[in-house]
């Protein structure tokens, strides 16, 4: 974390997973699974800390996505967090479609570079394990936007799109110049989306209209 943004860490357990936490920030919450990402204690950590409470939430074990999904709905219970958003990158994304699901509070999910759930797009099938994710974050009627990077070869360009044709209230932007770590290669970029959309929602997307994140 750059100096100057004070954050705290503690490990809590609400009967599933044991749960590390680290947390910065003030305002508006935001629970972060950053999965495989490096977000913690980064430029992007810093720079969104700055403008809203966040909350960095890592497995201290493997867990799978729905039963992680479940502890981080009943941790951000017990900590009454109200209403907040969610930020699920990489190989932590189902997990952060569970937590929407299972969490009354959540008011938007960002998904960047998602692993795991395009599968279910075409095949009704989602590798997270159960068929009934997608459509239960459907049915809840969260705003979804989804990120991926210009130079991510490793995810199929249609992920957004997919995505957006399962999610009826799922907006996709591709990120220019970013890999699919986009926190850690554009984190100025990746925050001022990322905040701008967990701040405005849907008139975020009708106010950019272009769906290429330009530098």
């Amino acid at each position: 974390m750059s100096e100057g943004a004070a954050f705290s860490e503690r490990t809590v357990d609400v009967g599933g997973p044991a749960l590390r936490l680290v947390e910065a920030g003030q305002g508006a919450p935001v629970i972060v699974l950053a999965g495989a990402c490096r977000f913690t204690g980064s430029p992007a950590h810093a720079l969104l800390a700055a403008q809203r409470r966040t909350i960095v939430v890592e497995p201290e074990a493997h867990a799978e996505p729905e039963r992680l999904g479940a502890a981080v709905a009943a941790l951000v219970e017990t900590m009454g967090v109200g209403r907040f958003g969610v930020i699920g990158m990489l190989d932590a994304a189902a997990a952060c479609c569970w937590t929407a699901v299972r969490a009354s509070g959540v008011d938007a999910l960002v998904l960047v570079s998602p692993r795991g759930l395009t599968a279910a797009t075409a095949s009704g099938n989602d590798e997270s394990g159960s068929d009934a994710l997608l459509p239960g974050l459907a049915a809840c009627g969260v705003p979804v936007l989804v990120l991926t990077g210009t130079r991510d070869a490793s995810l199929p360009q249609d992920t957004g799109s997919r995505l957006c044709a399962a999610l009826p209230r799922a907006h996709a932007i591709i990120v220019y110049a970013a890999g699919a770590d986009i926190a850690c290669d554009r984190p100025e970029a990746f925050v001022e989306v990322v905040a701008d959309f967990l701040e405005r929602k849907e008139q975020f997307i009708a106010a950019r209209g272009n769906p290429v994140f330009a530098p």
